[in-house]
């Protein structure tokens, strides 16, 4: 089981975009099923409000999972789950290995600290296990 967190870079001042992912393998087939879960990163010092439903995109190897979510009133040093996840199986190469793109959108079309931010969003290549197929 292969597994990780990825967090994008600061915006707004004290804001992160970011994902914890995990993968297992989809019983004996040459494949992994890939979950994503999204978070928004709030740091201390920082607040965020809006009582507005907002909208985010989980895409996993080229397959999206769109969401709502509404982020309330948070104080800092907080990690928001924006959403339960989602799980996508991916099949691997005829190798037994596997990397493939994970990314995390979220239309948030707030003012932070005075920055108008819209649309914000990460992505990272991960690396799943490798599937010894003789063992299938």
């Amino acid at each position: 089981m292969a597994s990780g967190s990825h967090y994008g870079g600061f915006f707004g001042g004290g804001y992160k975009i970011g994902f914890d992912w995990s993968s297992s393998r989809a019983g004996n087939e040459n494949a992994s099923n890939i979950t994503v879960i999204p978070y928004l990163y709030i740091k201390s010092g920082y607040t965020i409000s809006s009582s507005a439903q907002k909208s985010g995109t989980i895409t996993i190897n080229g397959t999206n999972h769109n969401f709502n979510f509404t982020i309330g009133n948070v104080k800092g040093e907080t990690w928001l789950k924006l959403a339960s996840g989602f799980t996508t199986k991916v099949g691997h190469n005829s190798d037994g290995s596997k990397t493939c793109n994970l990314k995390v959108s979220a239309k948030l079309d707030l003012n932070l600290s005075g920055s108008q931010i819209g649309t914000v969003s990460t992505n990272k290549d991960v690396v799943l296990d490798k599937y010894n197929l003789n063992s299938a």
